[in-house]
């Protein structure tokens, strides 16, 4: 099942990287909500042994969203995430 799940990582990292080399964004002429979505998952591929050194494009597209304004990077498991107190239910009736 990993082999599997690992070769449509690999297929969907290609696809990407095709769309990429002629696009600075994924779904406009700007940064959306679909770059801040894709990006999520496919800038931590290397946690998965997945090496993105095979596509720049990719690697260039991780740079501009690393570049936008107010960019978070910072990952918290939620069990230490200083801001999930408020989004996650505390077990109490409302």
């Amino acid at each position: 099942m990993i082999a599997a799940k690992r070769a449509v990582s690999v297929k969907t990292l290609r696809v990407l990287e095709h769309w990429l080399k002629h696009r600075e964004f994924l779904a406009s002429p700007g940064y959306s909500i679909a770059d801040i979505s894709v990006f999520a998952y496919v800038s931590r591929a290397d946690e998965a042994d997945i090496p993105l050194n095979p596509y720049p494009a990719i690697a260039a597209w991780i740079a501009r969203v690393r570049a936008q304004a107010r960019f978070l990077d910072t990952v918290h498991p939620y069990s230490i995430d200083p801001y999930s107190i408020n989004e996650l239910p505390c077990g109490e009736s409302p």
